[in-house]
């Protein structure tokens, strides 16, 4: 990109099919109008479901296409999919984008080297004033993947497992308040279905503030990197907190894989005084074990303690070469800061220091 001299630069993946002679007018068309750096297009699998009309921060913990999968006969809420207008991000399978915006961003993050680059660009460019358009007048054919693989697949996914972890860091306050995604809406859920819980904040009900490293499907990463910890053993976890978020913590929550297949103890987990005595976790797949705690600062450290009979893993990704614990952390009543952004949420990390 740096040797080309031209207005408007179209990053197209090796996978896709143009299905309509006029998709890269209409893309230079929309990109023309005032302050829009980027625009996206429609894209459908071959079998004619939509693969891409725009991507939602957050959505399941990272970002997602929204109304994926969709039948061709799909509008969408209010004709969304069928409607051009202004989007957080859309993927760069089939992107253009204006070289000077580009360029006084200072283009891609080279971190991400192969997934999430496109959405850290789009964020770019929103962060520097740009819009982020999209049009359905542009539609191609997308085969996903077809020449790289999946990020799940075991060789991708501690590469894959850095780089959502790096996206996370880099943009906490903004994944879970995506401005063009209504907040009755899930993130769970690409259809755009109503979101249960409310993500909304409802002022006379007492609810929890949750926060999770990295995404809430851990078998999607495990095992990555996993932690022994042995009877007896402790981990010392230190809370880095990005950006302005809650600033202490009631209820940790993380993934324990047991380790021997015929274990019948259950198991102590303990963080300062409070214990948790927890069910034998499975041999088979990860548990969520849950220890409700007396308000942890999340600028300073704590300790969690495994007493049982037999070891067991938990769960971990890499981060930075070193290994990070991954827990959701909740908060009972939410601080003045949070209850002004009606409930947003946020992410925060608990890191390996020492064991």
């Amino acid at each position: 990109i740096a040797q080309i001299d031209a207005d408007y630069i179209c990053m197209l993946n090796n996978d896709t099919e143009v299905l309509n002679a006029s998709w890269l007018t209409d893309m230079v068309g929309l990109a023309q109008q005032d302050n829009i750096a980027a625009v996206g297009a429609l894209l459908w699998y071959p079998d004619e479901t939509i693969q891409h009309c725009g991507v939602i921060l957050g959505i399941n913990g990272e970002a997602g296409h929204r109304y994926k999968l969709s039948e061709k006969t799909a509008i969408g809420h209010g004709g969304r999919i069928l409607l051009a207008g202004r989007l957080s991000a859309v993927t760069g399978a089939a992107m253009l984008v204006s070289k000077a915006a580009f360029d006084e961003v200072g283009g891609f993050d080279e971190e991400f080297t192969i997934s999430l680059n496109d959405i850290d660009l789009c964020l770019q460019l929103t962060e520097a004033g740009y819009h982020i358009g999209y049009t359905p007048a542009a539609q191609l054919i997308h085969h996903e993947s077809k020449s790289r693989g999946l990020d799940t697949e075991p060789t991708k996914k501690e590469r894959y497992g850095t780089e959502v972890i790096r996206y996370w860091h880099k943009w906490a306050p903004r994944i879970l308040n995506d401005p063009y995604h209504n907040p009755n809406a899930s993130i769970d859920d690409v259809g755009c279905g109503a979101a249960w819980p409310p993500r909304g904040r409802v002022p006379w009900l007492e609810y929890f503030d949750g926060v999770e490293l990295p995404t809430p499907r851990p078998a999607r990463y495990f095992p990555l990197n996993p932690i022994l910890l042995e009877p007896g053993g402790e981990i010392e976890c230190k809370l880095q907190v990005p950006g302005e978020t809650i600033n202490a913590i009631d209820r940790v929550t993380l993934w324990v894989l047991e380790t021997e297949p015929y274990a019948i103890e259950a198991h102590h987990f303990s963080i300062g005084d409070t214990t948790t005595v927890a069910a034998v976790p499975s041999w088979l797949h990860l548990g969520p074990i849950t220890i409700d705690i007396d308000r942890i600062d999340t600028s300073g450290s704590f300790k969690l303690r495994h007493d049982g009979t037999t070891p067991v893993l938990v769960e971990a990704v890499t981060l930075y070469g070193r290994p990070s614990l991954r827990v959701k952390v909740e908060q009972r009543y939410p601080t003045t800061a949070a209850r002004s952004r009606h409930g947003e949420q946020t992410q925060m990390t608990v890191t390996k220091s020492s064991s």
